[in-house]
């Protein structure tokens, strides 16, 4: 594989070169309450699921 490993980044997200990982039950919470997708679930959470969930239902 040409010294990259493959890692299963379905709860993480990358901005300016930082990662930042949610819990999976976060996300869910976040899909539950704004009805979206996991990706853009995740892409909205950035780490505060508060404000991701306001975002997506405004």
């Amino acid at each position: 594989m040409h010294g990259h490993q493959a890692r299963d980044i379905g709860n993480c997200a990358q901005d300016d070169g930082e990662e930042e990982c949610d819990e999976p039950k976060d996300i869910e919470l976040v899909m539950t309450q704004a009805p979206v997708s996991w990706l853009k679930a995740v892409k909205a959470a950035d780490g505060d699921i508060v404000s991701a969930i306001m975002e997506l239902t405004n």
